[in-house]
């Protein structure tokens, strides 16, 4: 799980630097959704990077691309 600056959630709410508040989705959509699937078996998503990320952390339940 990554944790968030209050800068992000702020682009995110605000919209106001729009390369930042994509970049703040996409970084809600993922942590949120983590989170959200902790009694799940595997996590699975195209983001590559979020695969890496989360096998070099250990999370679980595992992320895998499909």
């Amino acid at each position: 799980m990554i944790a968030l600056d209050t800068n992000v959630l702020a682009r995110y709410l605000l919209d106001d630097e729009p390369a930042q508040a994509r970049a703040a989705r996409r970084l809600l959509a993922d942590a949120l959704h983590l989170v959200l699937s902790g009694k799940a078996e595997r996590f699975v998503t195209f983001d590559e990077a979020l695969v890496e990320q989360a096998r070099k952390l250990g999370v679980y339940p595992p992320v895998t691309a499909p």
